[in-house]
């Protein structure tokens, strides 16, 4: 067995850390080692019973003790398991849950103050509730029941921005249901057509001035004027109305200018309403 030598325990004699003499190579070397060997495994019982022996060789652990102080012992000692053993159960710890303080600042009490009765409501007068008629609304888009009331005059105004000489523009203004026309009038020579529904004008769009429309034409007005005779008085008057399904106040006009040079053309029309849309018909 080779024993190397150390700085703690250097072979008598010898270089701390060199190796010891063969035992086998002669005898007074043999002596030299035993004794050599004798020494460290003394050395080495008593560093070992001095480890032992010390209070706290590992200080990076804990102790039974310095434990004992730190934890409560395991499965019961001062440790408390039961809630309603803590201190500080009245405090408030939790903000986010309503005390009864802050469910009474937010909420009436269940069965009390709340009001179930829409009668006991405030501002019951006011109009929160623009979807519905007033009587002032009402009496502006219907006649009153049971009052027979004579129907007015009325004036609508087709514009139809600059137009080529020959041009011609289809559009729709808004009317009524049904109406009777009594004059026209142009702001120059132009031919103006008026209609039943969108698509009844769009059919006869190019249908020539002089030509008499043929079929389910739609048409209910054609009216050319000239320079001589840019308005008239309709004579008969003209019965118009609307075909759309649903029912709605819309008439569909055609406009062609019949001038020599490009301009705009304002027609005018003086009518009657007739008919009026039925309650249930009325949109917003």
């Amino acid at each position: 067995m080779a024993v190397n030598s150390s700085p703690e325990f250097p072979y008598p004699g010898g270089t701390p850390g060199a190796e010891p003499p063969d035992p086998v190579a002669g005898r007074p070397g043999h002596f030299a080692w035993s004794r050599w060997v004798k020494q460290f495994v003394k050395n080495l019982n008593a560093n070992l019973m001095a480890h032992i022996d010390a209070p706290d060789p590992h200080p990076q652990y804990l102790t039974q003790s310095e434990g004992d102080g730190r934890y409560a012992p395991f499965g019961g000692g001062a440790g408390v398991s039961d809630h309603g053993a803590l201190t500080g159960l009245l405090d408030d710890d939790h903000p986010q849950y309503l005390t009864q303080d802050r469910g009474n600042a937010l909420y009436a009490p269940a069965g009390s103050s709340g009001i179930t009765d829409h009668g006991q409501l405030t501002g019951l007068l006011n109009d929160d509730h623009p979807q519905y008629l007033t009587p002032g609304r009402g009496d502006d888009r219907y006649m009153q029941i049971g009052t027979v009331t004579a129907p007015t005059r009325s004036e609508l105004l087709i514009t139809t921005g600059s137009l080529a000489a020959g041009g011609s523009k289809s559009r729709t203004s808004l009317l009524a249901v049904g109406y009777r026309l009594l004059q026209v009038a142009t702001s120059r020579p132009a031919r103006v057509r008026l209609y039943t529904s969108a698509a009844r004008r769009d059919a006869d769009a190019s249908r020539p001035v002089g030509t008499d429309p043929s079929g389910n034409h739609g048409l209910l007005l054609e009216f050319v004027t000239t320079a001589d005779m840019l308005a008239a008085d309709l004579s008969p008057a003209v019965d118009g109305y609307n075909a759309d399904d649903p029912l709605s106040d819309l008439t569909y006009w055609t406009v062609t200018n019949l001038d020599v040079v490009a301009g705009e053309v304002v027609v005018t029309l003086i009518y009657v309403v007739t008919e009026v849309l039925a309650p249930a018909a009325v949109k917003e």
